[in-house]
């Protein structure tokens, strides 16, 4: 009976986990099996790598360039075999062109603010979270198409409206295939905030770090020199986008109240919030001991800022995950930031530098420091980021291939 039903797959399943099953089997038969089990395995290893090779993704929304991410995490998942394109850019219909025009086994959002958030009247922003819901709604009941979803922050960092963020988060949790989250913490916020238990659809998965993305063969020396800082100067860096939840009034305001007489503090970032960035420029007036460097920053010299620091500080309001810690570690730099999110697991091992209440707390301790403790501490950073690889996110995939 049992060679009759060695093609069978419960038959493989008795051999492989139910050995006291076969135990009137003579050992040369079991033999036989055995490699009639190996054949098994290897054609449907063979047929789950084709799948992944025919497999397309599709990844949505687009991001400017000024953001690596999905640059990365694009460059990742292909490596890991599958065909990855971006989805459509148009406003309306860019979730649904992006199906029709590709046909992808899957389709990934990164954030889906972009496909309900207009400004316009009330009835209209909930007529677009139909809209939203909608789309998904088509994609996930009348086509093969899945889809993933990252968690990158529980709401919005720019406050929409309460009640449609929570029903489009709602939306996408609930048509997701798989769900990937940066970090365990972030599934026990979401499930505070959705009011449920875990699912088996959630992945905990990090991004990589961004070490090979931007060039660093700048000395301290020559980037002190371009930006007009001396040798014996504690440089303290702010590097990313200006916008209000970043927290860079909080940053100069307590920078003010405790420096000492060689702090110097640089600020570099995306002008993103116009309002916000003259509030910055107003609260640092003529003060010599403060730089501002607002605009578009090329990836070349993105190294200018980062190895003239001494020490980063990310003084945020709110935050999920931060890009900003992930690339300020891969420039081996100790960091600055509040405890929150997913930054706490990200720099567990300096602890020291995080805050609960206001950067006061840091500074002062900053007094006690030297150019090596940071020095140590940024090292440290550098190796635990590069523990994460971009390619590891494809296994996501391969994983769903494989079930």
């Amino acid at each position: 009976m049992a060679l009759k039903y060695c093609e069978n797959i419960t038959f493989i399943y008795v051999l492989s986990y139910n050995i006291p099953s076969v135990r009137g089997i003579e050992k040369a038969e079991f033999k036989k099996y055995s490699v009639y089990y190996k054949i098994w395995k290897l054609i449907i290893n063979q047929r789950i790598k084709k799948t992944i090779l025919d497999s397309k993704i599709c990844i949505l929304p687009k991001v400017g360039e000024e953001n690596p991410y999905q640059v990365l995490l694009m460059d990742g998942l292909q490596k890991g075999g599958f065909k990855v394109v971006y989805g459509e850019s148009q406003r309306f219909f860019s979730i649904l062109l992006t199906y029709f025009k590709n046909r992808p086994s899957w389709i990934h959002f990164d954030w889906v603010y972009p496909f309900y958030a207009i400004n316009a009247p009330l009835f209209v922003k909930w007529s677009m979270l139909f809209w939203f819901k909608f789309n998904l709604w088509f994609i996930k009941k009348m086509t093969k198409c899945k889809i993933a979803f990252t968690l990158h922050n529980i709401m919005p960092h720019e406050k929409y409206h309460d009640k449609i963020d929570s029903e489009a988060l709602h939306s996408i949790i609930n048509s997701a295939d798989v769900v990937r989250f940066f970090g365990e913490d972030s599934i026990r916020r979401l499930g505070e905030f959705l009011k449920e238990e875990r699912r088996p659809t959630y992945f905990v998965m990090p991004e990589g770090s961004y070490v090979d993305y931007y060039p660093n063969n700048l000395s301290r020396e020559e980037a002190r020199k371009i930006l007009g800082l001396n040798e014996e100067d504690i440089v303290f860096l702010y590097f990313g986008s200006i916008r209000p939840y970043k927290g860079v009034d909080i940053l100069i305001n307590e920078f003010n109240r405790v420096r000492e007489k060689n702090w110097k503090l640089v600020i570099a970032g995306y002008r993103y919030h116009d309002q916000y960035c003259s509030l910055a420029e107003e609260l640092c007036g003529k003060d010599e001991n403060i730089k501002l460097f607002f605009g578009h920053h090329p990836t070349e010299n993105v190294q200018i800022y980062f190895n003239a620091a001494d020490i980063v500080v990310l003084p945020f309001k709110k935050i999920e995950n931060s890009g900003s810690v992930i690339l300020a570690m891969g420039f081996s730099k100790a960091i600055i930031a509040p405890k929150m999110g997913m930054v706490i697991e990200r720099l567990s091992h300096q602890q020291y530098l995080l805050y609960e209440h206001s950067l006061e707390e840091v500074f002062q301790k900053i007094i006690k420091l030297n150019l090596k403790d940071f020095n140590e501490i940024g090292k440290i950073n550098f190796r635990e980021v590069q523990k994460n690889q971009w390619e590891d996110f494809s296994k996501l995939f391969k994983n769903n291939v494989s079930n």
